[in-house]
C-alpha cells in the first residue's frame, strides 16, 4: 500500500495475491503463538497481544521508511551505500544526543538509572567478551542493513519486507535445531507442539506469497503472445519475389 501511495506503482493482480498470501502466512504464525500462550499457564495473553500490536505498528512504520528509502534511491539516483552511511550517522546522532541522555536521567534498576552509560563504557573497555560481542552485533546489523538497502535498490522495498518475514522462519528452525539436536534444556530451544503446524503452514504461505509477488509462481501460466499475421506481399517486411525465385 505504501508503495502504491508513495511511489505510484501499479500493483498487478498476481502481486496482490502474493501479498495476501504472505499476510495470511504471518497471521497463521501469530495465531499459533497466541494459542501456545493460552495453553501455557504462565503465559499472559494480554501481554502477548500488546506485544504483537507493537510489532505490527513498528513494521508499518518500518515499511513506510523502506518505501521512502526506495523513493530516495530511485528518484534521485543516490548510491545505496551512501544511504546506509547517512542513516548510520543520523542514527548515532539521535542516540547520543537524544536517547542516551533521556535513558541516563530516567529512573531504573541500573544504579538508579534506566541505562548507565558510564558503566556500559567501562564494560566495553574492561571486558573483551563484551567488546567483541558488541562489535559482532554492530557488524551483523550493518551487513543486514547494507544488503537490505541493496535489495531495495535492485528490486523494491516490497521484496525486502517479504524477505524480512523469513527471518522469523530461520529463527524458529534454529530453535528447533537447538532443542532437538544440541541441548533440550537450552533457553534458546523451541519445542514442537501440536500448534506448530500452524507456524509451519504460515511460513510455507509466506514463501509461496513471495514467489507469487515476484511472478515466479502463478496459479495460471502467463499467456503467450499470439503470432503476428503474415505481412502482405509487396510490403517492406514481405517483398515481392523476383522471377525465378521460389
Amino acid at each position: 500500500m505504501f508503495s502504491k501511495m508513495i511511489l505510484g506503482k501499479e500493483v498487478r493482480a498476481f502481486q496482490w495475491a502474493g501479498l495476501v498470501t504472505s499476510t495470511a502466512g504471518v497471521a497463521l504464525v501469530g495465531l499459533g503463538h497466541l494459542l501456545d500462550v493460552r495453553a501455557a499457564p504462565e503465559g499472559s495473553l494480554g501481554q502477548t497481544v500488546f506485544g504483537i500490536t507493537l510489532v505490527v505498528t513498528g513494521m508499518a512504520l518500518q515499511s513506510a521508511q523502506i518505501i521512502a528509502e526506495e523513493s530516495l534511491i530511485k528518484k534521485t539516483g543516490i548510491a545505496p551505500m551512501r544511504v546506509v552511511g547517512l542513516q548510520g550517522v543520523w542514527g548515532l546522532a539521535v542516540m547520543v544526543c537524544g536517547v542516551y541522555p533521556v535513558m541516563y536521567c530516567a529512573p531504573g534498576d541500573d544504579e538508579g538509572k534506566m541505562t548507565n552509560i558510564v558503566n556500559e563504557a567501562y564494560m566495553l573497555t574492561q571486558s573483551s567478551e563484551v567488546f567483541w560481542t558488541a562489535l559482532a552485533c554492530a557488524l551483523v546489523a550493518g551487513s543486514m542493513k547494507a544488503t537490505g538497502t541493496g535489495v531495495t535498490a535492485v528490486l523494491s522495498g516490497v521484496h525486502r519486507k517479504l524477505l524480512d518475514a523469513l527471518r522469523t522462519a530461520l529463527i524458529w528452525c534454529f530453535g528447533l535445531f537447538v532443542n532437538y539436536a544440541v541441548n533440550p534444556s537450552s533457553e534458546f530451544g523451541e519445542v514442537w507442539t501440536g500448534r506448530s503446524w500452524l507456524a509451519l503452514g504460515g511460513f510455507v504461505l509466506i514463501v509461496v506469497g513471495q514467489l507469487a509477488y515476484g511472478g515466479i509462481f502463478r496459479a495460471t501460466p502467463p499467456r503467450e503472445l499470439a503470432p503476428a499475421p503474415p505481412a502482405p506481399a509487396g510490403s517492406p517486411e514481405q517483398p515481392v519475389p523476383m522471377a525465378g525465385q521460389p
